[in-house]
């Protein structure tokens, strides 16, 4: 497996997110949930993204969620769910980051994708929407 991987989507689903988790999974059986961060980066985040994660991580894969925000912690058998604000100085093995926005060449977007994808030390998922626009 590679430790970068970007992933071309054309609208969002969380169910992308679940794929990854499963293949991590398959590529590292003994993985935990806390080994796993996922992280939207976005300005605008609309957090009923995250309560649909939530919700998809249980119904799916019986995983449960930390909400970093919230919880500012990280808690041991929950998979980590967090902005770009409160996961500055953490690390993990796999982070999988979703950009549901147009990447530019604006250098602040371009530093919190470079923070958030370097919070992992084994692997990290860019899942970045397609859309002819991305600089990527």
């Amino acid at each position: 497996p590679n430790s970068m991987e970007i992933i071309k989507y054309n609208n969002y689903n969380s169910m992308d997110i679940i794929n990854i988790i499963k293949q991590i999974g398959i590529n590292y059986p003994d993985i935990k949930s806390e080994d796993i961060a996922i992280v939207f980066p976005n300005e605008k985040l609309d957090y009923k993204k995250i309560d649909e994660l939530e919700c998809l991580l249980y119904d799916e894969l019986k995983m449960k969620a930390n909400i970093l925000h919230n919880t500012k912690e990280i808690i041991e058998g929950r998979i980590s769910i967090s902005n770009k604000n409160n996961i500055k100085g953490l690390e993990f093995p796999f982070v999988i980051c979703v950009a549901d926005y147009i990447v530019t060449r604006d250098l602040p977007i371009r530093n919190t994708l470079y923070m958030t994808l370097t919070r992992s030390f084994i692997a990290s998922y860019l899942l970045i929407r397609e859309d002819g626009n991305s600089e990527l």
